[in-house]
Order: structure tokens, then C-alpha cells, then sequence
């Protein structure tokens, strides 16, 4: 399980290695796959990914107006985290019935 493993995130830095050649010198990315991949560090990824609708429903609620967005973002990260745990769980239900609305599945 362990050089399975091993050989997962090996291939994931080559293959990061292999997209940054085409980004122009952009190395965004680079102290983060320098440092050893685990699952904890891979599992921020997850988090972040999961909650990208939230922020898009929560940018959506303030008209595209960055500043507001940036406000309300920093007011939410100021809230208890059972509170704003309920706010990103309610944003992502709209996201959700908002992709469907966009799809005319609804």
C-alpha cells in the first residue's frame, strides 16, 4: 500500500512537472509540490474543491461585486464555526438548485 502510494504522488509530480512547462514560467505551484504529499495535504485540496460552489453562490449574491464579496467572505470567517459551517452548507444547496435552474433541469 505504501509504494502504491508512493508511486500515486511520484506521478503526480511528474505530471505537474509536465503542466507547468506550458504555463510561460508561472511557478504558482511549486512550493507546494516541493514539500513531501500526504493525505493530510491532499485533503485540503478536497475541502477547498468542495466548497468552491459556496464562494460562487456567495459572489453570485453580491452581483459580481468583488469588494462586497471580499467583505461578506470575511464577515462569514469571522462567525462561529458551527454558524458558518450551516451558511457554506446553505450556499452550496443554492449553488446546487442554481446549476440546475441554469441547466433547465428544474
Amino acid at each position: 500500500m505504501r509504494q502504491k502510494k508512493a508511486e500515486i504522488f511520484q506521478h503526480m509530480q511528474q505530471h505537474y512537472g509536465r503542466l507547468k512547462a506550458n504555463w510561460q514560467g508561472y511557478n504558482g505551484y511549486d512550493r507546494w509540490f516541493s514539500k513531501d504529499l500526504n493525505n493530510a495535504k491532499l485533503g485540503t485540496v478536497g475541502i477547498y474543491r468542495d466548497l468552491v460552489p459556496a464562494f460562487q453562490a456567495l459572489l453570485r449574491q453580491c452581483n459580481g461585486d468583488l469588494q462586497a464579496f471580499y467583505d461578506a467572505a470575511e464577515q462569514l470567517s469571522k462567525k462561529p464555526k458551527e454558524e458558518r459551517t450551516a451558511e457554506l452548507d446553505q450556499l452550496i444547496q443554492s449553488a446546487s438548485a442554481w446549476n440546475s435552474l441554469k441547466q433547465g433541469s428544474l
